[in-house]
């Protein structure tokens, strides 16, 4: 047993192999249904002693599409109480850095208890790793600003319950041999956009000195106007006018109508209804234009409000074909072109060149798809991101994970999340498992992990077992570190396909 006790009170954990867990503790007050899209509320004090010996519950949520699905919790897991966080350490006596991780899940979906994210290691090698859950769905970025006062910041309620955790790391993480002063925010997909709009929330400055973004960047926030389209759209399913009548709306009825409504945009080519969201997989993000969230991410970015900020930020080298995974069988040229064409239109991207660069290559339509997905959802945001960040702090290195997964077939390749159990040293847990990454080399695994403990620990993600790797200099100069079982400095994204995408080279 690990005992500590905090302002709040004591808390009791569990010790073994080295490292104290202190697991399902409550950062904010249970969700009730008069404030499911309020502000969190930070959590009181309580008597007694606080059982942390396992997961607490995870915020409600729909399992994700495609193979994703095998990384989705419990459902029956899932509870009010669920703003809570896990906490690794070696010793609650030091004084550490501290990692903060937010998982990833399209803002819909995950949980910080995935057991890829199991902080073992990382505390093993000196890091108090946190991970939170946070408000998802509708519960966590349903905009209501328009019906009063009350809801102003609702459309970013998931964003303020991860502010709410890292004040409650600031104010508590040293009980736990954390360092307050030396805290890292860390994500992955989702969590990667969370950390992007962390960068730039007024009221997040402060709590923390260094970022990693990991396949995400700061274009996914969207305007109140946008986002009204999905309340409109939401309400309308439940029947309802008034944000009031969403107190007597269930949890479990709230996300069957929001289940709905997202598979009902995703597949529609309604525009005149659903307008920019037509198609989209993530009609769920942080809305800016509030006192929180005053403007886009990637506009304070431009701005360097972040200036003080280090940054570590990369992709996988083929994120997007496990997005498409499951049309595999169907899969032609003409259905790979269709997927690409409206996305493409939408950019301002001048179609033949879409064309010439990306689908008339020799090569299964899967790849050619996920080509141009990689770098419309990924490749393109996170240069722009890096390139933003650099222009106020040196401190800015690129990476691009190119090890590829030998299962299924080969044909996902260096896929969407790969790096994740590389970074937490965990690929034999039963999640890494189902996606073959158990037999991913050792060599590799731990020189990536060590990347991520030396950016943590030191600012700046160089070690000895890796060839020089120089911060990003701009469009100009775009070198990153390319992890694969020989790691290598090379161009993070060519300048023919920023063109394309009419980015500054």
């Amino acid at each position: 047993m690990s005992r500590v006790s905090i302002s709040l009170g004591a808390i009791e954990g569990i010790s073994s192999d080295g490292v104290h867990r202190f697991l399902g503790v409550p950062y904010a007050e249970p969700i009730t249904a008069v404030r499911r899209f309020m502000p969190p509320r930070p959590k009181s004090s309580w008597h007694g002693v606080l059982d942390a010996k396992r997961y607490g519950a995870t915020c409600i949520q729909t399992p994700m599409a495609g193979l994703f699905e095998q990384l989705s919790p419990d459902p029956s897991l899932a509870g009010p109480d669920c703003l809570n966080l896990n906490i690794w350490t070696p010793d609650p006596g030091a004084s550490l850095p501290v990692m903060v991780w937010i998982h990833g899940g399209a803002f819909y979906a995950g949980t910080g208890n995935d057991e890829f994210y199991k902080g073992d290691e990382f505390a093993r090698s000196g890091v108090v790793v946190v991970a939170i859950n946070y408000r998802l769905g509708a519960q966590g970025f349903l905009e209501l600003s328009h019906f009063g006062e009350a809801y102003e910041s609702s459309g970013c309620v998931g964003i303020m319950d991860q502010v709410c955790a890292l004040q409650w790391v600031r104010r508590h993480i040293s009980q736990f041999g954390g360092d307050p002063n030396r805290v890292t925010i860390a994500g992955e997909s989702a969590g990667a956009m969370s950390v992007s709009t962390l960068l730039t929330v007024p009221s997040a400055r402060g709590l923390f000195q260094r970022a990693i973004a990991q396949s995400g960047a700061a274009n996914n926030s969207m305007p109140k106007a946008l986002a009204q389209i999905v309340t409109r759209e939401l309400l309308s399913k439940l029947d309802i006018h008034d944000p009031s009548e969403l107190n007597m709306v269930s949890d479990q009825n709230l996300l069957e109508a929001q289940v709905a409504l997202m598979q009902e945009i995703e597949t529609s080519q309604d525009v005149n209804r659903f307008g920019p969201l037509t198609g989209s997989p993530m009609i769920f993000q942080p809305v800016y234009g509030s006192a929180f969230l005053p403007e886009h991410p990637s506009i304070g970015l431009a701005k360097g409000v972040a200036s003080e900020v280090a940054l570590l930020q990369g992709v996988t080298r083929h994120e997007a074909p496990i997005f498409f995974y499951d049309l595999v069988e169907v899969l032609d040229d003409v259905l790979a072109q269709q997927l690409c064409a409206p996305i493409a239109q939408a950019a301002g991207l001048d179609i033949e060149i879409v064309d010439r660069h990306y689908l008339a290559h020799d090569a299964p339509p899967l790849a050619k798809v996920g080509a141009f997905m990689s770098d419309f959802m990924f490749n393109i945001p996170t240069t722009e991101m890096l390139s933003a960040q650099a222009t106020h702090n040196p401190h800015v290195w690129a990476y691009r994970f190119d090890w590829e997964n030998p299962s299924f077939g080969g044909v996902l390749q260096a896929h969407h999340f790969i790096e994740v159990p590389f970074v937490f040293q965990t690929p034999n847990s039963d999640a890494a498992k189902k996606f073959g990454l158990d037999e991913a080399p050792e060599r590799l695994i731990e020189i990536v992990h060590n990347v991520w403990v030396s950016f943590v620990t030191n600012g700046d993600p160089n070690h000895q077992d890796l060839p020089h790797w120089p911060t990003w200099q701009g469009y100009d100069v775009r070198a990153c570190m390319c992890f694969n079982e020989t790691c290598s400095v090379e161009t993070f994204v060519d300048a023919d396909t920023l063109k394309i995408w009419s980015v500054r080279t």
